[in-house]
């Protein structure tokens, strides 16, 4: 369920303008330096989400951080179709994008449908090991 990058098949954005003069580009800093806006339910209606995306610019975000809306979540072809949809309205306009799966938690749990066919994949415990190495093979 964590796959929703992968999905949708986004490139990691990186600057085009990394020879504009630094004054330049804090005055007025490409859409990836700019603050995302968390949006949790993108509107279903191609209308709905180039009004959303203007209000976005108009004041200054980059773009959002986003997820298919939670109703029905990851289950309904409809929802994903919006979020699909949404995603690639915004990648039209050169914004930022931040997808993830945001129902419960820590993140990742996709609103409990991880495990809810398979609870025994719930982890027990986290392991975590800690060693200095100058050099070489370390063994934990």
């Amino acid at each position: 369920m964590c796959l929703v990058l992968a999905i949708a098949g986004l490139p990691i954005a990186h600057s085009q303008e990394p020879s504009r003069p630094f004054f330049e580009r804090f005055r007025d800093p490409p859409p990836e330096a700019r603050i995302l806006k968390i949006v949790h339910r993108l509107p279903d209606a191609a209308e709905g989400q180039e009004e959303l995306l203007d209000t976005l610019t108009d004041q200054g975000f980059g773009g959002m951080a986003t997820n298919v809306a939670f109703d029905d979540y990851l289950e309904s072809e409809e929802k994903w179709a919006a979020f699909v949809q949404g995603v690639n309205r915004a990648k039209e306009r050169g914004m930022a994008l931040w997808l993830y799966d945001e129902r419960g938690y820590p993140s990742c749990k996709a609103g409990g449908l991880t495990l809810r066919d398979h609870p025994e994949w719930q982890a027990q415990g986290l392991y975590i090991a800690d060693s200095i190495s100058r050099s070489g093979e370390i063994e934990l």
